[in-house]
């Protein structure tokens, strides 16, 4: 089956570990700090969840918004080893991954960028539709 071959079809792996803007080196402690700091302060929000009362920490994967923090945490991480491996290597290591695997990051990657958005216009829709920001805009128009 050709969707588990080696091939070097037209997927583009320098575009998920270079940028048009920034070296590789840069990009690379970018992505690295991001995933530092994301999963220092999800874990520190489990302790204190979980200090606080052990009931809290263990309904954290039942929230969108939580999922999607953890997924831009693996995202970041992940980018900044491709990156890393281009940088030193010069070789991106995604083009020697199988053609499934490549499709399924092309996916993942996808939803990483879309989820944020959509997680964010969600949450403002909700509150003005349940009202929750009336009063302010009612505040900010007497000044």
């Amino acid at each position: 089956m050709k969707l588990f071959s080696r091939t070097q079809t037209p997927f583009d792996a320098l575009r998920f570990c270079t940028s048009w803007l920034i070296s590789p080196a840069l990009l690379f402690c970018f992505r690295a700090v991001i995933s530092l700091y994301t999963f220092v302060a999800t874990f520190v929000i489990l302790g204190e969840d979980n200090a606080q009362s052990a009931s809290t920490a263990r309904h954290d994967f039942s929230y969108f918004t939580n999922l999607t923090y953890w997924g831009l945490a693996f995202y970041f991480g992940f980018a900044a080893m491709h990156t890393a491996i281009y940088w030193r290597s010069g070789h991106a290591f995604l083009a020697q991954w199988p053609k499934v695997l490549q499709i399924a990051h092309s996916v993942f990657y996808s939803t990483i960028v879309v989820f944020p958005l959509l997680v964010t216009s969600m949450a403002i829709a909700s509150f003005n539709f349940l009202g929750f920001c009336v009063n302010c805009f009612q505040l900010s128009s007497g000044v």
